[in-house]
């Protein structure tokens, strides 16, 4: 089953991409593996800041491994802080 679903950006990622959210669809079950893919497909100038990103659902970090089958919230993408 295909679901849309919102992206929010956060950090390094929203000030490269210079958005804060997109829409993005999916088949489901899917894995944070194959979302970062999925986006890094799309923005391939930000490849390996995707891959060092974290995704979290519900305010919460997805385990790695872990298959997701309802996005309706919208994810969050947490790339690296930077700064001292």
């Amino acid at each position: 089953m295909t679901q849309s679903f919102q992206v929010r950006y956060y950090a390094q990622l929203r000030e490269a991409l210079q958005v804060s959210t997109e829409e993005l669809s999916l088949d489901l079950p899917t894995s944070e593996r194959a979302i970062l893919d999925r986006l890094a497909e799309m923005h391939p100038k930000q490849r390996e800041l995707f891959f060092a990103s974290r995704v979290a659902v519900e305010e919460a970090y997805v385990d790695a491994d872990a298959l997701l089958s309802k996005l309706a919230d919208g994810i969050d993408i947490i790339s690296p802080i930077s700064g001292g």
